[in-house]
């Protein structure tokens, strides 16, 4: 099941906006985006698509996570509890600080952290769940540039520039009907991809009149961390639709699954993440045998089950002023790493321009 296959979840729809059922104590029934945070993500990003770099006439600002999940704390509250086994405790305290507090101080989801700049039809796209900007590769690098002193006989001021660093893919789809199907659990979704071709959705740089195959660096830069799409939401969003992408059924246990940099390992090397993982597939396992003892052997051969897309990227040739970005991993302690250079502001804007 890949992007045109998710229909069958309730959170997914969360996720594409669908969400109804306003939580009138914490939340007025009509949400309006903050038109203020709004003006300030355009600013952010140049008033221009951030992938295509179509012109503002048919740009507007889309939500990383869907605004309607402002009218839904207590079931966001609750999904997320069931994402621990993503997260370490600390990043997934933080999470749920961000899209669950009560405060519009402290929740993020109405502000430029949670915003980005798209043309209408890349907009449809990342709504759907066509197409993402992995997380998993963000980075973020720091220049510093020089300002002139107000008074000659003072030291010029350094100023940093912050760039955070995307990694745009689209989905793919398999050739698996429907997500309510099952499966052997040894099949791997990925031999089962649908023919896709990119230029079906044509989508191009209007600057560099190339088209957007997937691969492409997308970098968003600002003076201020604050100012910057959040890492957060941006990587909730990618592992919800990679999870959606791989849900019915499947063998945990044939996928590796990135760990944050923590073992979890005790001192008999054992790891908790692969108990989890067995807990998880005898149970899919046992639910598996319960319906075949409920349906005859020839029912059981005309269902078959959709594992949907996984985040793969394809790996579209970069220009090397692309490939000059270097991606840096989080550390230990889960901090996204920062680079020293010194290319000036104006440097730095004409190349994410």
């Amino acid at each position: 099941m890949g992007h045109r296959n998710t229909n069958s979840s309730s959170f997914l729809y969360v996720m594409r906006g669908y969400a109804k059922e306003p939580n009138l104590l914490c939340w007025p029934k009509l949400l309006l985006s903050n038109t203020s945070e709004a003006k300030q993500a355009r600013q952010r990003d140049g008033n221009h698509c951030i992938l295509t770099k179509h012109a503002p006439l048919v740009t507007e600002v889309y939500h990383i996570i869907p605004l309607d999940l402002l009218r839904l704390r207590t079931h966001l509250i609750k999904e997320l509890e069931g994402m621990r086994s993503w997260y370490t405790e600390e990043s997934m305290t933080i999470l749920v600080e961000k899209l669950t507090s009560e405060s519009r101080d402290e929740n993020i989801i109405d502000t430029r952290r949670n915003m980005i700049c798209l043309d209408l039809s890349m907009g449809e796209c990342w709504f759907r769940g066509e197409s993402s900007c992995s997380s998993r590769w963000v980075a973020q690098s720091r220049w510093s540039s020089q300002v002139p002193a107000e008074d000659e006989a003072d030291e010029p001021q350094t100023k940093s520039v912050l760039v955070l660093a995307l990694i745009f893919y689209w989905l793919r789809k398999t050739e698996f009907p429907g997500m309510q199907q099952i499966i052997p659990f040894d099949t791997d979704p990925r031999q089962h991809f649908e023919d896709h071709d990119p230029m079906h959705f044509r989508a191009f740089n209007v600057e560099t009149n190339r088209p957007l195959l997937g691969g492409e660096i997308i970098r968003i830069s600002a003076h201020d961390e604050k100012d910057l799409p959040d890492y957060d939401p941006l990587d909730l969003r990618a592992n919800l639709f990679t999870a959606f992408s791989l849900a019915a059924a499947v063998d945990p246990r044939a996928y590796k699954f990135d760990d944050d940099g923590d073992n979890n390992c005790d001192g008999d090397g054992d790891n908790e993440d692969d108990d989890f993982d067995d807990a998880v597939a005898s149970r899919s396992l046992m639910r598996m045998r319960m319906k075949e003892g409920a349906h005859s052997q020839s029912n059981l051969q005309r269902r078959i089950m959709p594992l949907a897309a996984t985040d793969e990227t394809s790996h579209a040739q970069h220009d090397s002023d692309e490939a000059a970005v270097r991606a840096v991993s989080p550390d230990d302690d889960g901090n996204k790493g920062i680079i020293e250079d010194n290319k000036t502001v104006d440097e730095i804007q004409l190349s994410t321009a």
